[in-house]
């Protein structure tokens, strides 16, 4: 099949204006000029519409003289075209480069044409530019939550395995202190209240009957309280610091879940007033079935910070 002689028609107005009119100018008038339609051809709609090439000059750069040593450009006293960015934001403020004018051209005794080299891109491309290499090795990559949990139960089963709770009641019970010391700042208590005065009582009662302790006598003094307070968890701070001077007992993995005071509540994991308690560890891999080896029993007091010297 032979092909079509008339091309994909053009959709644009003005293309369709231009192939159906043409001006024509006037011999009396040749300041005016008239459109008058022209003849359409067969041929209009194929011929194709040429661009031409464009005349616009990229931007080659600013041409800059190197004062120090760059990774990934080039060393001191090298000269080169760079972006011009780059040289107003980050070399030129820094006094790493200098602009290469006519004037310091000539300056120099260089040339333009014959001294103007390329950028160095393997020049210390183990350095980032601008920085200094790291000595140190790169720091590990950080571990998710998920990561984390399996290496704690991991480290958690291999001291298990390999430490035998007797062992472990040993080492607590030799590097942990018999008292674990903390201070903190007493709140001011409030003044007391006066006292009212005695009551007067008939001879007449007995003996007996004087002897009975008033209610301001059976009223027992408070415990002071403290700003803050002492948790389990400050007391597992203080024992990890004691068993770290141990390479064998710092292996020992120890919860603020397993300590407990004595003589509290059972869900009671903090204390908020000065005063001495005594707690529980619980040594870990021990069952109820060895109770001599269960747990580990501390003194914990807690001193005013003004008495710390």
């Amino acid at each position: 099949m032979a092909a079509p002689i008339f091309g994909r028609t053009p959709t644009c107005l003005n293309c369709i204006r231009r192939l159906i009119t043409t001006p024509a100018s006037s011999p009396l008038a040749s300041s005016s000029t008239t459109w008058t339609a022209a003849p359409i051809s067969p041929f209009s709609f194929s011929r194709p519409q040429i661009r031409n090439k464009s005349k616009h000059h990229y931007d080659e750069g600013v041409i800059v003289r190197l004062l120090e040593d760059i990774p990934r450009y080039g060393r001191k006293d090298a000269i080169f075209r760079v972006d011009r960015g780059r040289m107003r934001n980050l070399w030129y403020p820094k006094n790493k480069a200098e602009y290469m004018t006519a004037q310091r051209f000539a300056e120099l005794g260089l040339s333009r044409k014959d001294d103007v080299g390329e950028r160095e891109h393997d020049f210390r491309a183990h350095e980032k530019a601008g920085e200094a290499v790291d000595e140190e090795p790169a720091p590990a990559p950080k571990m998710t939550a998920a990561e984390e949990a399996v290496s704690a139960y991991t480290l958690a089963t291999l001291t298990r395995v390999s430490m035998q709770p007797e062992r472990i009641h040993a080492l607590l019970s030799t590097l942990i202190v018999p008292t674990l010391t903390f201070h903190r700042k007493p709140i001011p208590a409030p003044p007391a209240e006066p006292e009212a005065p005695p009551q007067r009582r008939s001879p007449l009662l007995a003996q007996h009957v004087l002897d009975i302790p008033t209610e301001a006598a059976k009223k027992q003094p408070e415990a002071q309280a403290i700003f803050g307070s002492v948790s389990t968890t400050d007391i597992l701070l203080a024992v990890k610091s004691d068993l770290a001077l141990d390479p064998e007992a710092s292996r020992i993995t120890l919860d603020a879940r397993g300590i407990r005071f004595l003589g509290l509540e059972e869900d009671a994991d903090r204390v908020k007033s000065l005063g001495s308690w005594e707690v529980e560890i619980a040594v870990p891999g021990a069952s109820k079935f060895t109770p001599e080896v269960q747990f580990v029993r501390r003194t914990v007091e807690v001193l005013p910070a003004e008495d710390v010297e």
